[in-house]
């Protein structure tokens, strides 16, 4: 309850009354014209005028007019040092010859990378050529490891879970990524549905893995379970197929992702999706878990003694089930990831990029491309299944919100973007940095209440910058009433930012700027180029007659 005596004002500043003046001015129909036809002439006039033209030619020759603007307000009117660095950068960024000459230098230091480390015929295409793919990849690898093992931890136990977590979270998502990249990134057919495929995988798994015992249970062991949440998901694919195949891209993406949210409100409301759980308790929990009995049987001591997990005492605390967990994920990744190049780099691989690129070409060529279209579909929704049952073993348990689109749909998107379309190296970096954002902005919430954190300090920074941004700025057009309700006062060390959501801001700006810097992905797709048979394949490839 919000007592009156906390609210200083509760007008608002926006001139409600001054705009309906303005609105009711704007309804006559001769005052409309009038105003209007007054500044087109005005433009008009402007535009037309060779001193202007000439001075907006050499400002565009010489300024980037908008991101100069942006710099001059952030480095000007932003109270904070860190802001104004931004500004400062995109001032420099909006002078031509500066941006010019950096991009420029930066495009030689690469041309002159590739030359030194490939023949010249191959370091012209650098990213795109097999080995340059093959050298950005353990390039962004090893530096997302080196963050991942930067991350704080308290103890080597919680430090162990840390790392095993993001080892089993980056193979369920570079899975799920190779799934949408067989779909999208080869096939063409664009899906917004791989969740609705992953929680098929999942829910089946978990049903039939729930023991006997337990409501809803089959009992069945997680190998014998996996295996049927693949199969089932490859079904529910094929058959997906044939009434969606032949749809236009715009509306099969809607299709598709139409279905994930239908799976999702089937699990709250459908009491067969339900297991291992109270009667009235929605989603599966208490399912089996592989070589679960067998880890804290016989491995777990002898795992936690190897690695030295010491707890907050001094005494070796067992392994966690997910060190076993993270060792199964990456064996399924290199396994998926091998079998999937393999069949692309088969003839089928080059229907599927024919069909992409035009599908009457490919139907003219004598190619099935509807059988096509629903193998490609079949084979990466198995794919997306075992991804899902293997997110479902990390989590333990499958609600409804495991299919959440933002927390799904939204970040596997986000890695297959970053990562490069058509390139499966590039799903798995991209998975990484998808992961490693989650994590970064998990420890930031947590940072809000520990001074001894590294992220402390930011997070204060950003709240910081929160209050004034609603205070000073927000507040200057609305009343105190319209931050009290929301934010429940008007002091800035109560004006806390919701980190969650400024995490869907900052992978969306990991999306942008990486297209920025290169459209095609950090990992652009690698063509099938034949060798050249010249045995010098610098020289040119004609010689001049002589008659």
């Amino acid at each position: 309850m919000i007592e009156p005596g906390l609210v200083r004002e509760t007008e608002s500043k926006l001139y409600v009354r001054e705009l309906a003046y303005l609105f009711l001015l704007f309804s006559f129909k001769d005052a409309h014209r009038l105003i209007f036809d007054t500044l087109s002439r005005f433009t008009e006039g402007v535009t037309q005028n060779k001193y202007f033209q000439n001075l907006k030619e050499k400002t565009l020759t010489n300024v980037k007019p908008y991101p100069l603007l942006f710099g001059i307000i952030l480095f000007k009117y932003v109270p904070f040092d860190q802001i104004k660095m931004l500004g400062l950068f995109f001032m420099l960024y909006s002078i031509n010859q500066i941006s010019d000459f950096v991009s420029n230098g930066v495009e030689r230091l690469q041309r002159t990378f590739w030359n030194a480390i490939m023949p010249p015929s191959k370091a012209q295409y650098g990213r795109s050529s097999e080995r340059g793919s093959w050298i950005t990849f353990v390039f962004f690898l090893v530096i997302l490891m080196y963050i991942a093992w930067w991350l704080p931890s308290v103890t080597n136990f919680t430090k162990a879970m840390q790392i095993s977590r993001i080892i089993v979270l980056v193979c369920a998502f570079s899975i799920l990524a190779i799934s949408l990249n067989l779909h999208t990134g080869i096939t063409g057919m664009t899906n917004f549905g791989v969740i609705f495929f992953a929680g098929i995988g999942a829910i089946t798994l978990g049903i039939l893995t729930v023991p006997e015992d337990r409501p809803g249970g089959h009992g069945w062991s997680p190998f014998f379970g996996l295996i049927a949440a693949v199969l089932v998901s490859g079904v529910a694919g094929w058959l997906l197929a044939y009434p969606t195949a032949r749809l236009r891209m715009d509306y099969f993406a809607i299709v598709t992702i139409s279905l994930g949210e239908i799976l999702r409100i089937s699990m709250r409301a459908e009491p067969l999706l339900r297991a291992g759980t109270g009667t009235t308790a929605i989603g599966i929990q208490l399912y089996k878990l592989p070589l679960h009995d067998w880890w804290e049987s016989t491995m777990d001591k002898s795992v936690g003694e190897w690695f030295n997990l010491t707890g907050t005492g001094a005494e070796v605390q067992d392994a966690p089930y997910t060190v076993l967990l993270a060792a199964i994920a990456l064996i399924s990744l290199f396994l998926i990831w091998t079998l999937v190049d393999m069949m692309l780099s088969s003839p089928w691989g080059r229907i599927l990029r024919a069909i992409r690129e035009d599908e009457e070409v490919t139907m003219h060529h004598g190619h099935d491309v509807f059988r096509h279209k629903a193998t490609s579909l079949a084979i990466g929704a198995a794919i997306a299944g075992f991804g899902g049952a293997l997110w479902a073993w990390l989590n333990m348990s499958i609600l409804d919100d495991f299919i959440n689109p933002v927390k799904s749909t939204f970040l596997i998107w986000a890695a297959f973007i970053v990562g490069g379309r058509a390139n499966n190296r590039g799903m798995i970096i991209g998975a990484f940095i998808i992961v490693l954002t989650e994590f970064v902005f998990n420890l930031m919430v947590v940072a809000r209440g520990d001074i001894d954190s590294i992220f402390h300090e930011g997070v204060a920074g950003i709240d910081e910058f929160f209050a004034w941004l609603i205070l000073d700025v927000l507040g200057t057009v609305s009343s105190d009433l319209s931050i009290i309700e929301p934010f429940g006062s008007l002091e800035p060390e109560r004006l806390e930012m919701q980190l969650v959501y400024l995490k869907l801001v900052m992978i969306g700006l990991v999306i942008v700027v990486s297209l920025l810097l290169s459209e095609r992905g950090l990992l652009p797709e690698v063509p099938k180029r034949p060798d050249d048979p010249r045995p010098n394949p610098e020289q040119p490839s004609f010689e001049r007659r002589t008659e």
